[in-house]
């Protein structure tokens, strides 16, 4: 026998339904608990039921749990409770199957019997109206209304009441749910620096963290359309990454990744990195993308400048290899013609033709040095700290370098030096600056005709006291639109392979690490000035040593240690006038030099085996007078550990190739020294 229930069909009754169902729809509640709460509690009370209650769907969907159970006699919730589908699979086969589950019999009906010897027994249970509630096209838990007692008939409108409750807890908990995602959301923004977003593809609709403006400066109100952000990925990037997103979605693969500019609010672009993942339902149909994109840019050049650090390195090594080998041959060669000069002058006068020819070798010799010594900067990588640099000189050797770059292009190079005082800055970045912005001023003339063409680089002394390096060319000018972002790293107005948009930056890293600024002045019609500023030094150059030494009145005992013969032999003729021992042999040197009396002991630095600071700090351990004796030379080459082993030592250091004065004048300033 069937008892009717309680709730009358009528006017009335639907009325109550719709206003409560309205309340319903009206609910914002912060936890799922709360929900639950007031949905239970609401359904119970209306369809009249003592057990009203929340069951969700396992993972694997073997099994529900009752997440919150409402007892209408006692006014009290339960939780806690499990039916495997394995116990009951009818029930779970309807489940998936009906929209509802409609038990008007439950004892007796299919779908539910399995429940009959147990559950029902236990709580007096007689009907059930079950209702599927959905998530993101897959069942996520089942909404119950239990009638304990007799058998009784759910009305139609008790069914749709019962369904359109079970709708209205699908959209609290999704809202729930994408609450708690976005609060997250914002927290990782916060934390990690990224950008948090999600793409739902129904409505094509991408929501934003508010880092979407503090990153890119975007105020969008947390919301675009996936064509907003389309249109901000920079053009060259734009196909790849849309083809890429697009076939993560069509292929069903759950994840996707990939690095491209995507512009800032002002126009500029920025490096990023962003990766998504697809939320499908079962049958794998996509229905969004939730991901966070990281503003990399930073990183990126910090790379690059990497790469090009890295490269200048290897350079280095190879200018100082380049500068050892050469230097070598340069000081016999550039002293034998010292030597011969010297002889032929005494014998066949000043105007003999053979004389001539000499000093044409020897002032070619002197022209190779010079472009050896320009190449010294490049093995300087890790220049010492700031100290009083002569920038008239470094001009002069950026401009041995970069001058061919304005030549070729049928430019006049001006230069205008003004012997400024020292500043302070280091010679190997100093020239570093000077010649990419010689390199800039005459890329800049590309595509300029006419006799004008004209780069001109000046120094002097500002008026408040700082040093000035001007680079101007008679160029293209630089537009306004991009002047403010010329310093800017990957910045370049170049064409793809000519430039990576790093120089400027550079230099202005440099200059500003000197203290100094760069600054720039600009007009389309008549080109471009780069002005260089840099802080005084406050103490002076080394002075140059004198080009005459000072007569000798004691013959001096000199001993000579270096690996090549050939430089022995010249240093052995043009100290003539001295007592001079020589050996090729590093140890062998060693050996004499704490054996015998030397009143000067000229030491390689660079020697296969033992090295000249090893020879020196050798020496000097079992005879310490020995270190006022001690006089390095070099033709460039040396290991980073051998350059600090100079620099510990302190001792003068003669640089090849040398000339016979520069040689004496090292010899009588380290044998004039008095004995320890």
């Amino acid at each position: 026998m069937r008892v009717e229930t309680p709730l009358a069909s009528s006017v009335e009754a639907r009325l109550r339904n719709q206003a409560r169902l309205l309340d319903l729809a009206q609910l914002r509640p912060s936890t799922v608990d709360e929900a639950l709460t007031v949905f239970l509690r609401t359904a119970g009370e209306t369809l009249g039921v003592e057990r009203s209650s929340y069951w969700s769907l396992t993972a694997d969907g073997a099994a529900i749990t009752c997440e919150k159970l409402h007892l209408a006699s006692a006014g009290t919730f339960q939780s806690g409770g499990r039916l495997d589908a394995a116990t009951y699979p009818a029930y779970f086969e309807a489940l998936r199957g009906l929209p509802r589950i409609v038990a008007h019999d439950a004892v007796n009906d299919p779908e539910t019997r399995e429940f009959a010897n147990g559950y029902f027994d236990a709580h007096g249970i007689g009907a059930m109206l079950d209702v599927p509630v959905w998530r993101d096209g897959r069942i996520a838990g089942v909404l119950c209304h239990e009638h304990v007692g007799p058998a009784r008939t759910w009305s139609i409108d008790e069914q749709d009441f019962a369904h359109a409750v079970a709708n209205l807890l699908a959209l609290g908990l999704e809202t729930l749910a994408r609450t708690r995602a976005e609060e997250r959301f914002r927290l990782a923004a916060r934390a990690t620096g990224e950008v948090i977003w999600q793409w739902d593809f129904a409505t094509d609709e991408v929501s934003w963290t508010d880092s979407l403006r503090e990153a890119f400066g975007f105020d969008v109100g947390g919301v675009t359309t996936a064509d907003w952000w389309r249109a901000r990925v920079h053009p060259g990037d734009r196909d790849r990454i849309v083809s890429s997103t697009a076939s993560t979605i069509a292929s069903g693969d759950s994840s996707w990744s990939g690095e491209y500019r995507f512009a800032y609010a002002d126009g500029r672009f920025a490096h990023v990195r962003d990766r998504g993942f697809v939320t499908r339902t079962d049958a794998g149909a996509p229905l969004r993308m939730t991901g966070s994109m990281q503003d990399v840019t930073d990183r990126k050049a910090l790379e690059s400048r990497l790469i090009l650090a890295d490269r200048l390195a290897s350079i280095g090594i190879l200018a100082a290899g380049v500068a050892h080998e050469i230097n070598n041959p340069l000081a016999y060669i550039l002293g034998n013609l010292d030597y011969a000069l010297d002889a032929l002058a005494s014998t066949h006068g000043v105007d003999s033709d053979v004389l001539g020819a000499l000093r044409d070798a020897h002032l070619g010799t002197q022209r190779i040095t010079r472009i050896v010594a320009d190449l010294k900067p490049l093995s300087r990588a890790q220049d010492d700290a700031a100290k009083p640099v002569d920038v008239d000189a470094v001009v002069r050797s950026s401009l041995a370098i970069g001058k061919h770059q304005i030549q070729r292009r049928g430019a006049a190079l001006v230069v205008e030096l003004g012997a400024p005082p020292p500043a302070r800055a280091t010679e190997a970045r100093l020239g570093q600056v000077v010649l990419n912005l010689l390199v800039n001023a005459a890329q800049a003339l590309e595509g300029r005709d006419g006799d004008a063409l004209e780069v001109r680089i000046r120094t002097g002394t500002a008026e408040d006291g700082f040093v000035y390096i001007e680079v101007t060319d008679t160029g293209c000018g630089i537009p306004p639109a991009v002047l403010t972002r010329i310093f800017d790293p990957f910045y370049t107005t170049k064409p793809a392979g000519e430039g990576t948009g790093l120089g400027l930056s550079i230099c202005h890293t440099i200059v500003t690490s000197f203290g100094g600024d760069i600054l720039v002045d600009t007009d389309p019609h008549t080109g471009t000035t780069f002005r260089v500023l840099l802080p005084r030094a406050e103490g002076v150059l080394d002075e140059e040593r004198a080009r005459t030494p000072p007569a000798v009145s004691a013959r001096l005992r000199v001993l000579v240690i270096d690996d090549d013969a050939n430089v022995l032999t010249v240093v052995e003729r043009l100290l003539g006038e001295h007592d001079v021992s020589t050996c090729s042999n590093a140890r062998e040197g060693l050996q004499r030099a704490l054996t015998e009396r030397f009143d000067v002991i000229v030491c390689d630095v660079v020697m296969p085996d033992l090295s000249g600071v090893a020879v020196f700090e050798r020496a000097v351990a079992e005879r310490p007078e020995l270190a006022r004796r001690f006089l390095f030379c070099s033709g460039g080459g040396a290991t980073q550990a051998e350059q600090d082993g100079l620099v510990r030592t302190s001792q003068p250091l003669l640089e090849k190739p040398f000339d016979a004065v520069a040689l004496r004048s090292a010899i009588f300033a380290v044998g004039r020294a008095p004995a320890s």
